[in-house]
C-alpha cells in the first residue's frame, strides 16, 4: 500500500511540475506578448502617445513613466492637465457624518496633498503649451500663493480652457475665499490698471470657468476686454460682484453664467452672439436687447419668480428662446392667471419646483400651453407634503392638445395627488407622446452618494408609478427608472 501511496506522490509531483511548466510558459508567452505590443506602441511619434496618454487620467498618464525609458517623460508633454479629485472629495463628502473636528483635520490634510500633487506635477511639467488646465477641490485663501503660480503657469503655457473650481464640498464652511490674482485698482482718470499677472498671456483663451473664486465685476470686465477668443465664461459664488458689464465687441463669446453672485444690482450684456446664459442670484431689471442670438435661457433663484410672475419680461426675446429653464419656489394661484407671450421656437422645457400641500401643477399649464412647438418637458419636483392626498383631484383637466411633445420626463415623482394630476394633464394632452420617464429619487439628491437614501419612499413611488401606468393605459411609453 506504502508503494502504491508513492507511486501516486511521484506521478501527482510531475503532473504538477508539468502544469507549472505549461502555466509558466503561458506566461512567458503572454509577457513577451505584452513586451511586444508595449514596444509598437513605443515606436509611435510623440504627438500620438501624447494624445493616448490625454484620455487617461493624469494619474494614470504619470504611471507609464515606469515602463521604459521611453515612457519615462511622455506624460509630462500631454495637453490636458486635468487635477482631478473626485475619489477623495466623494470620501470627505461621506465624513460629513463624523465630528465636525474630525471633518476638519482630515479635509486640512487632503488640501495639503491636493496642492502637493498640483506643484509636483507643474515642477515636471515639459510642454509649452495647454489645451487645457483644470484644477477642482475644497481650496480656500490660505493657498492663494499656490494657486497664483498655478494660474500664472497655465497662462504662461497659453492655456484655451481655464478651470477654477473651489466648491465647498466637504460641508466644513471656507472663511476666505481665494481671489483671483489680479490687483485691480482705478487710476484718476477712471481706466483700470493691472499687475500681478499679465492680461496679454488671455488672448488664447476660450473658457473660463471661476466657482467660488473671489473677483470683482471690473476685473470680469477688464479680463473679457483682453480675450477676444473667449467662447464660454463661468462665475460662481462671487460675492464681490456688484455690478457686471459684457462689453462689446465680443463676437466669440455663445456661453455666460452667473451664479450664487448674491451681490449682483445689475447686469448689462453686450454679445451679438450669445447662445446660452444661465443666471441665479438676485432679481432687478435686465435688458435683453443687445442679445439678438440668444436661444437658451436658464434661470434659477429669486429672479426666476420675479420672471414668472411678470411673464411679460420674456416678450423682446420669446420668439427667439429655444430652451427655457426656469426654478420656481413660490406656487401661486394667481399663475394660473397669467398670460404667457408666444414661445414659437421652444423645443425645451424645463421646470424645478418646490410644492406643498393644497398646491396644483396644473397652474402651469399657461406656459406650456405658450410653447407650441414644444418637443421635450421636464419637471423636478421637490414636495414637502404632510398630506399628500389631502387635495382632492381635479375632476376635469384643462384641454389643451400638444401637437409636438413627444418627451416627458418628472424627477422627483410620488405618486400622490399633485403629481398624479399633473402627469394626468401631460398624458392626455400629448397627442405625439412617445415616452414618459419617471424618477422618484429626489432631484437634489441626483449624482450624490444620498440618491437612495429613501429607499422605502422610493418604493411606493414605484409602485404608484406602476398603478398609474396601468389606469392610462401607457405601455411600454411609460420609463420608470
Amino acid at each position: 500500500m506504502a508503494g502504491k501511496a508513492r507511486g501516486k506522490s511521484v506521478f501527482v509531483e510531475k503532473h504538477r511540475q508539468k502544469t507549472n511548466g505549461g502555466k509558466h510558459a503561458e506566461d512567458k508567452m503572454s509577457r513577451s506578448a505584452g513586451a511586444l505590443l508595449v514596444d509598437k506602441i513605443s515606436q509611435l511619434p510623440d504627438a500620438l502617445l501624447e494624445s493616448i496618454l490625454s484620455h487617461m487620467t493624469l494619474r494614470e498618464a504619470a504611471r507609464t513613466s515606469v515602463l521604459s525609458s521611453r515612457w519615462y517623460k511622455v506624460w509630462t508633454f500631454i495637453p490636458d492637465l486635468n487635477f482631478d479629485a473626485s475619489v477623495t472629495l466623494r470620501f470627505l463628502e461621506v465624513q460629513r457624518v463624523l465630528e465636525v473636528q474630525r471633518i476638519q483635520e482630515l479635509l486640512m490634510i487632503e488640501r495639503h496633498k491636493y496642492v502637493n500633487w498640483v506643484n509636483s506635477v507643474l515642477e515636471s511639467y515639459q510642454g509649452l503649451t495647454l489645451d487645457k488646465f483644470s484644477v477642482g477641490f475644497d481650496l480656500n485663501g490660505d493657498f492663494g500663493h499656490d494657486i497664483d503660480r498655478w494660474v500664472n503657469f497655465a497662462l504662461e503655457k497659453k492655456v484655451r480652457r481655464l478651470v477654477i473650481d473651489f466648491r465647498n464640498y466637504a460641508g466644513y464652511p471656507q472663511y476666505e475665499h481665494y481671489r483671483f490674482p489680479f490687483t485691480v485698482f482705478r487710476l484718476p482718470s477712471g481706466t483700470l490698471h493691472t499687475h500681478n499677472v499679465g492680461f496679454s498671456k488671455c488672448s488664447s483663451l476660450r473658457v473660463l470657468l471661476l466657482r467660488q473664486v473671489a473677483i470683482t465685476g471690473d476685473v470680469v470686465e477688464y479680463f473679457l476686454s483682453n480675450c477676444p477668443f473667449l467662447e464660454q465664461l463661468c462665475v460662481e459664488g462671487s460675492d464681490l460682484i456688484v455690478d457686471l458689464k459684457v462689453p462689446e465687441p465680443l463676437h466669440c463669446l455663445k456661453y455666460l453664467e452667473v451664479k450664487y453672485c448674491f451681490n449682483v444690482k445689475s447686469i448689462d450684456i453686450s454679445a451679438t452672439n450669445l447662445f446660452s446664459f444661465k443666471y441665479f442670484g438676485p432679481r432687478f431689471i435686465m435688458s435683453y436687447e443687445k442679445l439678438p442670438n440668444l436661444v437658451e435661457l436658464d434661470i434659477k433663484g429669486p429672479y426666476s419668480d420675479y420672471i414668472v410672475d411678470n411673464p411679460s419680461l420674456l416678450s423682446n426675446y420669446a420668439f427667439r428662446l429655444q430652451t427655457l429653464r426656469l426654478r420656481v419656489m413660490h406656487v401661486k394661484e394667481s399663475m394660473g392667471l397669467l398670460r404667457f407671450p408666444v414661445l414659437t421656437r421652444l423645443k425645451t422645457l424645463e421646470l424645478a419646483v418646490e410644492a406643498k400641500d393644497g398646491d396644483s401643477l396644473l397652474l402651469f399649464a399657461p406656459l406650456i400651453k405658450a410653447s407650441p412647438s414644444l418637443c421635450r418637458f421636464t419637471m423636478k419636483l421637490s414636495l414637502q407634503l404632510r398630506n399628500p392626498c389631502g387635495r382632492r383631484i381635479q375632476q376635469k383637466l384643462p384641454r389643451c392638445p400638444h401637437q409636438c411633445l413627444k418627451v416627458v420626463e418628472i424627477i422627483g415623482f410620488q405618486g400622490c395627488t399633485i403629481d398624479n394630476e399633473f402627469a394626468a394633464y401631460l398624458v392626455e394632452n400629448a397627442v405625439m407622446l412617445e415616452k414618459i420617464i419617471i424618477d422618484p429619487r429626489q432631484p437634489l439628491l441626483l449624482g450624490t452618494p444620498w440618491e437612495y437614501d429613501h429607499m422605502e419612499k422610493i418604493r411606493t413611488a414605484r409602485k404608484r408609478a406602476k398603478q398609474f401606468k396601468t389606469n392610462l393605459s401607457l405601455g411600454s411609453k411609460l420609463l420608470l427608472l
